[in-house]
């Protein structure tokens, strides 16, 4: 993975007393509207010396959450931890709001907040392990849905009408909305923390699970869904896909990531893990691979000894095996650790670091295939939230250092 030379930096924006939940940028007056854990959204007009400075600071009553817009007709919805989604009226010059609706959505904490402007839709999920459905013009709720597990990312696809919910268990609900009737489709489980007992138990007292799926970015051209988790991955998802959505895991992140964003106009990705940004090419150029399933065998593919426990298959060789079962991550077969020693990166596949193979797939695996695919930004604050701004090749990062950054990736995006 190439770390390269950071994006410029536009500004830095701060005024927040408490870490900044969410943040995005609005071209056609030069504003940031943000959201903090200190109670309070913010209108930032840009000066004429370049600089951002409040025109609005509205005090709730609760810290905001989540936050979404509709540029037509300068509507805010703002959730909140208290559960409710408040809908603010912006004026033309951006200097005033007005309350308009509340609506009374969840139970607890707003995590993700989605719009349809087409269909005038609002969605949204929260703490209370519901997914909640509104008309945004007048507040009438159209249906909910309990996930069954605290939810924590959104994201919708308007063509077939269905909504993706992560939740902190590591699965991704997908619920179909047509006519007017919110049903389960079916449910992708991928993202759960394969560790020992006593660290799943430990994160989740803290309200951390490392399975969580902090975010979601839908790619409609591929129909594909990136996932990013609190165990430290990214995966591509093809819900159309029966047989196997799981299409492959962009690995690897050092931390949490806590950020995902699709670039369509330059079929790039990126993820926010720490205080590093990922940016992961999905051109035609890169020329990405399909993640092989693991085969299930209860013998190595290479020496045909049996594996640990597969009590039958030792009553055949007459012997106790002590082999761990290990699977190539370039063809998915199962193999004792002596006949998968080697490792190499596969970026085409997403894997950009080392990872264990057989040794037939060492060989197969090109110095071209190991070309990689990812760059990797620094942006010296702890990304809590981020938002792709496409009109203007913007990234804009809420930080847990109670900071905003805007960075212009306009000549980054071809490397």
């Amino acid at each position: 993975m190439a770390g390269v030379q950071s994006p410029p930096l536009v500004a830095t924006l701060e005024g927040h007393t408490d870490v900044v939940n969410c943040a995005f940028y609005v071209k056609s007056v030069e504003a940031i509207i943000s959201g903090s854990n200190d109670s309070t959204f913010g209108i930032w007009l840009r000066r004429d010396n370049g600089q951002y400075w409040p025109s609005v600071w509205q005090q709730m009553n609760s810290p905001v959450t989540a936050m979404a817009w509709a540029p037509a007709d300068r509507r805010l919805f703002v959730g909140l931890d208290t559960g409710h989604i408040m809908m603010y009226q912006v004026s033309e010059d951006f200097n005033r709001v007005t309350l308009k609706h509340d609506f009374a959505a969840h139970k607890a904490r707003v995590t993700a907040i989605v719009l349809d402007l087409a269909g005038e839709h609002l969605f949204s999920v929260g703490l209370d392990q519901c997914f909640q459905w509104f008309c945004s013009e007048d507040g009438t709720h159209r249906g909910g849905y309990n996930s069954g597990s605290q939810a924590s990312a959104l994201a919708y696809d308007p063509v077939e009408k269905r909504a993706f919910v992560g939740d902190f268990q590591g699965n991704i609900k997908v619920l179909s909305l047509k006519n007017d009737r919110i049903a389960l489709a079916k449910t992708m489980s991928g993202h759960q923390e394969a560790g020992g007992f006593m660290g799943p138990i430990k994160d989740f007292a803290l309200g951390l699970l490392r399975g969580t799926v902090r975010s979601l970015a839908w790619d409609p051209k591929t129909c594909s869904l990136f996932a990013g988790a609190f165990n430290n991955s990214v995966i591509q998802w093809r819900p159309n896909s029966e047989e196997k959505p799981l299409y492959a895991e962009l690995a690897k992140h050092t931390s949490r990531v806590r950020a995902v964003c699709w670039l369509p106009n330059h079929e790039r990705l990126l993820s926010c893990a720490g205080t590093d940004v990922y940016q992961w090419d999905f051109s035609a150029a890169a020329n990405r691979l399909e993640a092989p399933a693991w085969e299930d065998d209860k013998v190595c593919a290479a020496c045909s000894e049996p594996f640990y426990f597969h009590f039958f298959k030792e009553w055949d060789y007459k012997k106790i095996s002590a082999k761990r079962k290990h699977h190539c991550r370039h063809c998915g077969k199962s193999f004792c650790a002596n006949c998968s020693a080697k490792e190499t990166a596969i970026p085409r596949m997403g894997l950009e670091d080392p990872v264990r193979v057989c040794e037939d797939c060492f060989i197969k695996v090109t110095d071209e295939d190991k070309r990689p695919l990812t760059l990797l930004y620094t942006t010296t604050h702890e990304v809590v939230n981020a938002q792709w701004m496409e009109e203007v090749n913007w990234l804009v990062t809420c930080g847990a250092d109670k900071t905003i950054k805007i960075w212009n990736y306009t000549d980054f995006l071809g490397q």
